[in-house]
C-alpha cells in the first residue's frame, strides 16, 4: 500500500538515525534538568 511506501522512504532517509540520536540526547537533557529542578522544589518543601 502506499502507506507501507511512506514508512519505507521515511525509514531510509539518510540522516534520520543522526536526528533521532540528537533529539534523544536533548530530550534525556531536558528530563535531567526538570528532575533537578523538581528534586530542589522537594527539597524546599522538605524543609
Amino acid at each position: 500500500t502506499s502507506r507501507n511506501s511512506l514508512v519505507k522512504d521515511v525509514c531510509t532517509h539518510p540522516g534520520l538515525y543522526d536526528e533521532l540520536a540528537s533529539i534523544l540526547n536533548l530530550i534525556e537533557k531536558i528530563q535531567k534538568s526538570s528532575n533537578k529542578y523538581l528534586d530542589t522544589k522537594r527539597q524546599l518543601l522538605d524543609d
